[in-house]
């Protein structure tokens, strides 16, 4: 079942691809199928899974063969499959995963304990007593 959706969507991706190469909206292509919106949304979303007849019919509204729309999808699908293999090739190469190497918590760290004189400067001054200020004032 797995491999149907990650056909599907790579299909729903082709068919926004065509659909943006020939600079038209989403409801311009229901509106050339006959249906709504909402139908074709369902479908390129992916929480109504395309049918054959789905297919031929988007592709033939786009100009396109069933197999060429597919053919296209499948190949935009192996190029990001590779796309991400060697990306995550970099990773496992290059970084270290899950804590390992992380940055270590400490002093000035977002959430790391802070020293005593850090915490001396953020304490707010509105909590200053007025009549401190004008003492220190007096002093100065």
């Amino acid at each position: 079942m797995r491999r149907a959706n990650a056909l599907n969507e790579a299909v729903a991706g082709e068919i926004r691809a065509a659909l943006a190469r020939r600079r038209w909206p989403a409801g311009e292509l229901a509106r050339r199928l006959g249906e709504n919106e909402m139908w074709l949304s369902r479908r390129l979303r992916g929480s109504q899974p395309m049918t054959l007849s789905d297919i031929e019919r988007i592709a033939d509204t786009l100009a396109m063969s069933p197999s060429e729309l597919i053919a296209s999808a499948v190949r935009m699908a192996a190029q990001t499959t590779v796309a991400k293999v060697s990306v995550a090739e970099r990773l496992k190469d290059g970084r270290p995963k899950g804590r390992e190497g992380a940055r270590p918590k400490g002093r000035g760290d977002r959430h790391g304990p802070k020293s005593a004189v850090e915490q001396e400067i953020r304490r707010p001054t509105w909590r200053t007593n007025p009549g401190d200020v004008s003492q220190q004032r007096n002093a100065a």
